[in-house]
């Protein structure tokens, strides 16, 4: 969700965490790496249906007790998102086009009352929807009548709604106003009398969150200013739960909870529990899993499914990097099991902050929706808006509005609307979803590179993707009945098939695919004129156990006849993997037990359906890949050319969900004379890396940026990467384990930090932090200190850095100070002063030398040897008498030699700070290798941490153009100055949410 704090300002400073960019391009971005989702629980006996053996065959039902139904008979769970599409466009359309195409759920704006917002030349800005005023069905996008007859005429389709409900906060208004209902509020008062609330029913802090590595501060402080209603009161989950029942009554099929993150997921249980028809229905979470953070998606599933943005992130690095990557994409552990994440390619916030790809991708954002709904992991949604701009504020403007407000209905054919749901690599492949959901994932082939795939689902389809700027044609291994096919995405009308292919009788096709396009063949849409051919006699079979699992065994079908449960043991065959290799014939069905009880079933419930020479059930899926290797890389081994003037060499990397490596990164070990050495687990992930002395200074590629590898062997030599290992012929020595550094905490509480006044700045901001604990993005505003000088004062910690700006509201007039090197400043004193000349010192620049010290808040009057807490910081000799009580300078000094008022120890008092998490999630540069918001890959060292959560948030969230303009622009001016800086650690900081 998004919302902005004030209606009087639209251009409030973005939570797409402005980095604190210098402008030499020379470092990768940085951050620590993602925390791991917890390992999936065991499944319960409780929760697994009795198994039951007919005539030789075992059926075993559903593993898992469902947790949402669907509006349909089928099962089928394909969602549509229609951001700011009117109730009445969104009946039309599910007559005529989302209730054919198939799909099972459309996913609406907020519906409840809402704040007015400037209405500009433009109208309002979209994120009024997400202020709410009251929980009245009246806004924007139609009235209580039309919302319930939208219901209805979209079940008459087929289609169930579920409903953006925003119920973590009110408004981020501070001043009186009246809501698109006409109901007034002021803040923290809101009369209802749906949605009735006072001050007593909000959390009592009223700042903005600044640290999302603090779970209270994340669940009860005010994400971007809204007024955050205390979820933990009985009286608000009443209210809240009251306004789910009001729309179950009005038909709706479940509901997206907007920033759950920010409510405690036991509040959202309780509220759950408090409701009578809302209970009954889907729920889906907004939960933004920032790897290092305290909260993560897996925590809401006692609710419902939660969305997993690590999805997204991942098909924009692949296609905007190299798919084939993508084949063990559900064998990723750090995912959500696959039957209970919502998956998207992008969402309303995504598109905008460029997290994720969007309509503006073209032919690569076509491709990964055909990807979405071929590829089998998760609950997939499309999503459909209108047309913006990133530039000057676009991505704000609201959808096309009369003079009031109001949104106007749809229209497809006047472009306003992107209406891209309607393009056959959507509207077609839905339906292509629904028949082969059951499936398992086969006949994966990678082509040119790693940017042309082929896979199979099952017997039923066969999907190819071109990711390349040229024509491609290759001749296909299928398990596709022999017969002509349709290409299904080839045209929008397929009772007159534009192009077909023809199957062999060996399953073989041959397929040319345009360039950035796919080919989509569906046994619904074919001739079949012979059956399937199936080549392999033996299946090895993989899962990853579970935690709580002594043992694993496949229970199955391969020979015929099923075998005596538990079935067959698998063994470790690499680290959590296990395996077991069976005799086969053909296709087979299975599932997976500890011999205990507990039972392990694919989504639906069910057998798994298993083909193959090599098959890994994970997520509830079967995926055509070996998760203990494969064609792509699952190590890359790094050789770094000694650098005579270290003594350290370090590489900092990222790949994938696991994001970067704390700077300095980790330490690399000798290999033979003259090189160094680091193997790396990726899994499969493009690595991305940057060298460095342990220290300050770094070695990333000519032009700057990161150097970037699939591997699996390279070298760099004085900034040139090239393949193979270069100790070859000579022995290499063992690699290093590195042993764990443990960092001594300062002696001192407090570090006062000064920055001398710069010209232009009207405020001067301290954004700061440790390891991956940073303030938010702008930072935190500083003090007068004195004449000429700003001063904050916050909690010493090891690692402490920052950088300076001026505390803009949006990235495009956002100002960085960082060292005269590019980097961050050091705070690893008491007393640390930032000259206008960027010099360093450690002398409090509000005290003069000759100047009198003064007492301890409890020191003595007059001459004698003061006591108290002096807090003069310098050892200035006093020679008048100190006064009693108040002191000048800050809290905590000890004024030991305090003769009048004497010398009182350094300064210690230091603030309390917050930090935000400095993960780099999304890591994808564009087209035009011009770096994006949300990318790891980062040119300038920093770490862009693609807090997502920026964009619940509610704000206005610059996007990556901007992002990418001002730091290339600033980058060209310094090295056009011959400046050579490298950023050692700079973060840049995404609202979580």
């Amino acid at each position: 969700m998004r919302a902005t704090r004030s209606v009087a300002q639209p251009g409030l400073r973005t939570r797409l965490k402005a980095i604190a960019v210098t402008a030499v391009l020379s470092l990768a971005f940085t951050s620590q790496a993602a925390a791991a989702v917890p390992t999936p629980p065991t499944i319960s006996a409780a929760s697994t249906a009795v198994q039951t053996l007919t005539g030789g065959k075992a059926g075993l039902a559903a593993g898992r007790i469902a947790m949402h139904t669907t509006p349909n008979d089928q099962g089928d769970n394909a969602i549509l998102n229609m951001f700011q599409w009117t109730w009445n466009s969104i009946a039309a359309e599910c007559t005529n086009v989302i209730g054919p195409a198939g799909f099972a759920y459309v996913q609406v704006s907020p519906p409840q009352e809402h704040i007015i917002g400037v209405l500009g030349a433009q109208g309002a800005p979209w994120w009024t929807s997400y202020q709410p005023v009251s929980y009245k069905v009246e806004s924007k996008l139609g009235t209580r009548a039309e919302f319930a007859t939208m219901v209805q005429t979209c079940r008459d389709a087929g289609v169930g709604i579920i409903a953006d409900a925003v119920i973590n906060h009110m408004t981020g208004q501070t001043e009186p106003g009246i809501g698109w209902a006409g109901t007034e509020y002021s803040e923290e008062n809101y009369p209802g009398p749906e949605g009735g609330y006072g001050p007593q029913d909000f959390n009592e802090c009223k700042t903005e969150i600044s640290n999302y590595g603090d779970r209270h501060d994340v669940q009860n402080c005010r994400l971007v200013g809204l007024q955050d209603l205390a979820t933990g009161s009985d009286y608000v989950q009443q209210e809240i739960a009251d306004y789910l029942d009001d729309l179950a009554s009005l038909g709706v099929a479940g509901y997206r909870i907007d920033a759950a993150k920010h409510m405690p997921a036991t509040d959202l249980e309780a509220i759950k529990s408090k409701t009578t028809a809302a209970k009954n229905l889907y729920w889906v979470h907004e939960v933004i899993g920032s790897g290092g953070e305290p909260i993560q998606p897996v925590e809401y599933l006692g609710s419902g499914d939660s969305h997993e943005f690590n999805y997204g992130r991942t098909l924009q690095r692949a296609f905007n990097g190299r798919i084939s990557t993508l084949q063990r994409l559900a064998t990723n552990q750090d995912l959500l099991e696959g039957y209970r994440a919502g998956v998207f390619v992008d969402n309303h916030d995504t598109e905008r902050n460029r997290e994720t790809l969007s309509y503006h991708a073209g032919n690569k954002y076509l491709l990964a929706n055909v990807f979405l709904f071929s590829y089998p992991y998760g609950s997939p949604s499309a999503y459909t808006g209108y047309e913006f701009e990133h530039a000057n504020g676009g991505h704000d403007i609201g959808a096309p509005q009369d003079t009031v407000g109001k949104v106007l209905d749809a229209e497809c054919s006047d472009g306003a609307f992107t209406c891209i749901h309607r393009e056959p690599e959507i509207a077609n492949m839905v339906g292509f979803y629904n028949d082969v959901r059951a499936t398992g994932l086969n006949n994966w082939q990678t082509l040119d590179g790693g940017n042309v795939v082929g896979y199979g689902r099952g017997e039923q389809g066969f999907v190819v993707l071109n990711n390349t700027n040229a024509s491609v044609n290759h001749t296909f291994t299928t398990s596709l009945p022999q017969g002509s096919y349709c290409n299904v995405i080839a045209a929008r009308d397929l009772t007159d098939c534009d192009e077909t292919f023809t199957v062999g009788a060996d399953g073989s096709v041959d397929i040319t695919a345009a360039a950035g396009k796919s080919v989509v063949l569906w046994t619904k849409h074919s001739t079949r004129t012979g059956d399937p051919v199936y080549a392999n006699t033996t299946t090895t079979v993989y899962f990853h156990k579970y935690s709580g699992w002594a043992e694993a065994y496949l229970h199955h079908n391969a020979s015929g006849g099923w075998t005596q449960a538990p079935g067959d043991q698998m063994s470790e065959v690499c680290e959590g993997w296990y395996a077991v290799t069976v005799p086969t014939t053909g296709p087979f069905v299975g599932v997976l037990t500890n011999g205990a009880g507990d039972w392990n079933n694919p989504m639906g419930g069910g057998n798994y359906n298993i083909s193959g020479e090599h098959v890994t059930l994970s997520h509830g899926v079967a995926v055509d890949a070996n998760p203990c290797g494969s064609t792509d890389s699952q190590n890359i081994v790094v050789y770094y050319r000694v650098n005579p003037a270290w003594t350290t060499h370090n590489i900092h990397y990222g790949h994938g969900i696991k994001g970067w490596t704390a700077v300095p990164g980790e330490r690399m070990s000798p290999a033979c004379e003259g090189w160094v050495r680091k193997t790396i687990a990726t899994d499969g992930d493009e690595l991305e890396f940057v060298f460095n002395n342990g220290g300050d200074t770094w070695d990333n590629p000519d032009g700057g940026g990161n150097y970037s590898t699939y591997g699996p062997v390279v070298a760099v030599d004085n900034k040139v990467m090239t393949e193979g290992n270069p100790c070859a012929g000579q022995e290499e020595l063992p690699e290093e384990e590195e042993e764990p550094v443990i960092p001594e905490a300062p002696e001192y509480d407090t570090v006062r930090v000064f920055l001398a006044a710069r010209d232009g700045w009207a405020t001067h901001n301290l954004h700061y932090g440790a390891g991956s604990e940073w303030t938010a993005v702008p930072g935190t505003p500083m003090d007068v200190a004195c004449e000429g000088w700003y001063g904050l004062e916050i909690d010493a910690r090891t690692g402490l850095n920052g950088v300076f700006n001026n505390g803009a509201a949006s990235n495009d007039g956002l100002e960085w100070l960082n060292t005269a090197g590019g980097g961050n400043f050091t705070f690893d004193a008491p007393v640390v002063a930032v000259a206008t000349d960027l010099s360093v010192s450690q002398q409090d620049p509000c005290i003069d030398d000759d100047t009198p010290g003064s007492g301890g808040n409890d020191g003595s009057d007059g001459g004698g040897s003061g006591t108290g807490n002096g807090t003069d910081g310098n050892t200035n000799s006093g020679t008048g008498t100190g006064s009693s009580g108040s002191d000048t300078g800050g809290n905590s000094g000890t004024g030991n030699n305090s003769a009048g008022g004497g010398e009182g120890p350094d300064v210690t008092d230091n603030g309390a700070g917050v930090a935000d998490d400095d993960v780099t999630d999304s890591s994808q540069s564009d087209q035009n290798n011009a770096q994006t918001d949300e990318t790891d890959r980062g040119v300038a060292g920093d770490a862009l941490t693609t807090d997502e959560d920026q964009d619940e948030a509610g704000e206005l969230s610059k996007t990556g153009t901007t992002l990418t303009v001002f730091v290339l622009t600033l980058s060209a001016v310094l090295l056009a100055a011959g400046i050579a800086a490298i950023v050692a650690a700079r973060r840049m900081h995404t609202t979580s949410q």
